[in-house]
């Protein structure tokens, strides 16, 4: 379990190192506004990944981690399931890009952003696939290579004058490579890839995912809502482009942390199917772990945040600085449910993941305008923080009441 989930840790680490680099070097030179418009388009194209059965991903990896001898099957459902899903989200987007998006430049970045989701989905799912086998050593060392290329690639862009468009396409362009070697890589190496959307099992598979793509589905909302909903509650871009970065940061940190949760899955399976009894406490010691971690970078975004703000960005950004010391609370709060969580999905209490996130989503939908016309453009992390501490309140206070009962895990 550590080695599997040691191995995504690294990655991510690389990924997320080299995006944090890539961030403060497009919103430097960019300028805020354009910034906005750049993470206003990442947002939303994001979002719809995960409103479109990501929760498939998650069930394949505990399916194949408990039945190795079906891998095969289950891959092919799996993957019918997500290129169905893919497909429903280019709709939305380039929908919604046509319909609802009123500023020119943003509709055209949503636009050209549609390749991206595409690889982007597909890529995320060729990673689940090897975490899924416990054999991440076989791709994701080149999944870093094609996020550090675009780092690269951006970067010496950006630094010889270009500006935002070269900065979508380089995007949109590197996912896209990513996903189709990522499509190579699971044929050539976990069995022969065919889409299955019939036959036995594949109702059961999409009744159950579809419970866990709910409750991913309320989570992309949260993650991307303070984005999307301050877009329209404020309408300027610059304020926008300082909400995105310190939320940006945010993600990176909960996405980077979190990778190590998700290929920990396969192995709780079988320990939860032996009824390990070192699993009784697994969900109270993470949660104590997560919250001692976010309180001291909270701490440290308080005093650092602004001085390194100004220093790395320039005094546009005096307001992100502002933001990161609550940005990391928010960030302990989408972590601190992840143990019971996990256990929860494992005794095949999904809809309570369900139950937590429309309940977050609602808090954030309601929280948002009220916020960020009482206190500025804070108000959209604070609001951030309100989405969260309702949904981690729901998961953690109900698996502290259900899941001792279980006898698996006595």
């Amino acid at each position: 379990m550590l080695q599997n989930g040691g191995r995504v840790l690294g990655l991510n680490w690389v990924e997320y190192l080299s995006r944090a680099f890539y961030m403060v070097v497009l919103a430097r030179y960019l300028g805020a506004e354009l910034y906005g418009h750049w993470a206003y388009g990442v947002a939303v194209y994001a979002m719809l990944i995960g409103l479109t059965g990501a929760g498939f991903d998650t069930l394949m990896s505990i399916r194949i981690g408990a039945e190795k001898a079906n891998a095969g099957r289950i891959l092919g459902i799996a993957l019918g399931l997500r290129l169905a899903g893919f497909t429903a989200a280019v709709v939305l987007l380039v929908g919604y890009a046509l319909a609802w998006e009123t500023d020119p430049l943003s509709r055209v970045v949503l636009l050209a952003l549609v390749p991206a989701l595409v690889g982007r989905g597909v890529a995320f799912w060729a990673r689940a696939c090897f975490v899924a086998f416990e054999r991440t050593r076989d791709y994701l060392y080149r999944a870093a290579g094609f996020r550090l290329g675009e780092v690269a690639l951006g970067t010496a862009w950006i630094l010889s004058g270009g500006g935002l468009a070269g900065v979508v396409a380089i995007h949109s362009l590197m996912w896209m490579a990513e996903g189709a070697v990522g499509l190579v890589a699971v044929h050539n190496r976990l069995g022969r890839l065919r889409p299955v959307l019939r036959g036995p099992g594949v109702r059961a598979f999409f009744q159950q995912g579809a419970v866990l793509s709910l409750a991913a589905a309320a989570q992309a909302w949260l993650q991307a809502g303070p984005v999307v909903l301050t877009r329209y509650v404020i309408g300027d871009m610059t304020a926008l482009g300082q909400v995105a970065l310190v939320l940006n940061v945010m993600t990176m940190v909960v996405a980077s942390l979190g990778s190590f949760a998700a290929a920990t899955v396969p192995v709780l399976s079988r320990l939860y199917d032996r009824g390990d009894p070192r699993l009784r406490h697994y969900g109270l010691l993470s949660l104590l772990a997560i919250a001692t971690a976010a309180l001291a970078a909270a701490g440290l975004g308080w005093f650092a945040g602004p001085p390194v703000a100004a220093w790395l960005l320039g005094p546009q950004y005096a307001d992100a600085g502002r933001m990161v010391g609550p940005a990391m609370l928010v960030a302990g709060l989408v972590l601190a449910p992840t143990g019971y969580v996990q256990l929860l999905i494992l005794a095949g209490r999904r809809w309570v993941q369900v139950v937590a996130g429309i309940t977050g989503s609602l808090a954030l939908i309601v929280a948002v305008p009220v916020a960020v016309a009482t206190v500025g453009d804070m108000g959209a992390v604070l609001a951030a923080g309100i989405g969260w501490g309702v949904r981690a309140a729901v998961l953690i206070g109900w698996g502290m009441v259900a899941l001792p009962s279980r006898k698996t895990v006595e």
